[in-house]
């Protein structure tokens, strides 16, 4: 077990309706689920709550409730949230980094979706390899808007904050994250670790590296600027170094009871 989760890993997985990225090295590990899934042959499974001639009695109409009640297992743009953990990249245990759009408006918050914990309005979200970018959507009917990154500069060992960018360096990993608008740092339980992003549609992109690339947390720099992470606020695209996000509004009636 010690050797497996210790192995680099670049790859995708199903689980439920849902699908999985991984990137892992010894320098840090970036995960995240895809929202839409949009990988060839998926097949969702049906939720039985919604036919109203399924038999209550089976297992397959309990797991079926259980979707209702805890939220979709089908992740897509748009779509309310409940308590699900979209995405994050981490250097070590105590040094990661992610953005939400949060269920409350300050950190002592008992909503679910939390202050950190789930997503208010899910984003479009996509990863490849080391990549990830995030396109968010607020309605107007939605009571909070603003989005949030947990960056805990105190845990970085050296930390770079500039114009639309942090970026950050712990031991041999480097990370950055990127918003396509003001990101403002407010101190609530937790010091230098938030980072608001006021506003209705906002686009994030992180991406992660390793001291075998980058001498320095400069040079990395160097390398997440020239990845040029753009924002079309009107159509709802991010594009950045081959990857593109468009968010897409969806509705699923599986996250309501």
């Amino acid at each position: 077990m010690t050797q497996l989760m210790e192995a680099p890993a670049d790859e995708s997985y199903s689980t439920g309706n849902a699908l999985i990225c991984l990137k892992k090295t010894p320098e840090y590990c970036m995960t995240s689920v895809q929202s839409p899934r949009l990988d060839p042959g998926f097949d969702r499974w049906k939720n039985l709550t919604l036919d109203p001639d399924a038999d209550p009695s089976t297992c397959e109409y309990t797991k079926s409730l259980n979707e209702r009640f805890h939220g979709t297992t089908c992740f897509e743009p748009g779509v309310y949230g409940y308590q699900q953990h979209m995405w994050y990249a981490a250097l070590d245990k105590e040094t990661d980094l992610f953005t939400n759009h949060p269920g409350g408006t300050f950190d002592s918050s008992s909503m679910r979706p939390g202050f950190w914990y789930g997503n208010g309005v899910m984003p479009a979200l996509a990863q490849k390899g080391n990549l990830l970018g995030a396109v968010y959507h607020i309605p107007k009917e939605h009571p909070i808007h603003f989005t949030h990154a947990y960056f805990p500069a105190p845990k970085f060992q050296e930390v770079m904050i500039r114009d639309h960018w942090l970026l950050g360096r712990q031991k041999n990993g480097f990370a950055a994250l990127w918003c396509s608008g003001v990101m403002e740092p407010v101190d609530d339980q937790l010091f230098d670790c938030e980072y608001r992003t006021y506003g209705d549609d906002m686009a994030y992109f992180c991406v992660c590296g390793s001291s075998h690339d980058f001498k320095s947390l400069d040079e990395f720099a160097v390398y997440a600027e020239g990845l040029r992470p753009e924002f079309n606020e009107k159509d709802r695209i991010l594009t950045a170094g081959g990857l593109i996000v468009r968010f897409m509004e969806n509705h699923d009636k599986t996250q309501y009871i």
